[in-house]
């Protein structure tokens, strides 16, 4: 007699259910999300918490502190789920292996990093070859930075519009996106 979890928009109406360890399981493999509805010992299990998050990056909101400030746990977590780091304790989004190997899963976890990190060449660099667009999030001083903005127009010759005006202006940026279009 296996128990198939209800949809999760059913979860909040079933009284016990966030202290049901298998059901709660079972539900955020199904939708990650379901963990806000979780009872706080099941939001501290690690192995629901991960199985929320590979589903859904965003769940890790909903997951104890201690575990979000758990330096090892989020590394393991954000390998796959980058933008999960977000959620993540301040500190550990100012810890650089951290964050290196967020934005190497996902680019635009920059934008949740620490602004020394977001200063920190090549985290940025990191997350410019995972999607060029997350230029937007690296310090303005990287955002104007002619050899990073190099980088990004021949990876894209089309990211020259999105760019810094004095950038759109430079001549070798503009011969570079020129040749590859």
């Amino acid at each position: 007699d296996k128990r198939q979890p209800p949809p999760t928009q059913d979860l909040i109406l079933l009284e016990n259910l966030e202290d049901d360890r298998e059901l709660v399981l079972a539900a955020v493999v199904q939708d990650g999300r379901a963990l806000q509805f979780a009872s706080e010992d099941l939001r501290a299990d690690p192995e629901i918490v991960r199985q929320a998050v590979r589903r859904d990056w965003r769940s890790l909101e909903f997951a104890a502190e201690e575990l979000c400030a758990s330096r090892d746990f989020v590394l393991e977590l954000v390998k796959e789920q980058g933008l999960a780091l977000k959620f993540a304790a301040e500190s550990i989004r100012a810890d650089r292996e951290v964050v290196l190997a967020a934005v190497l899963s996902n680019g635009f976890a920059l934008r949740s990093v620490s602004q020394a990190l977001q200063a920190d060449r090549e985290v940025v660099e990191c997350a410019l070859r995972w999607d060029w667009r997350a230029l937007r999030y690296a310090a303005p001083t990287l955002q104007v930075d002619p050899k990073l903005s190099l980088a990004v127009v021949q990876k894209n010759p089309m990211a020259l519009q999105h760019m810094h005006a004095d950038l759109r202006n430079d001549r070798s940026l503009v011969l570079a996106a020129l040749r590859l279009c």
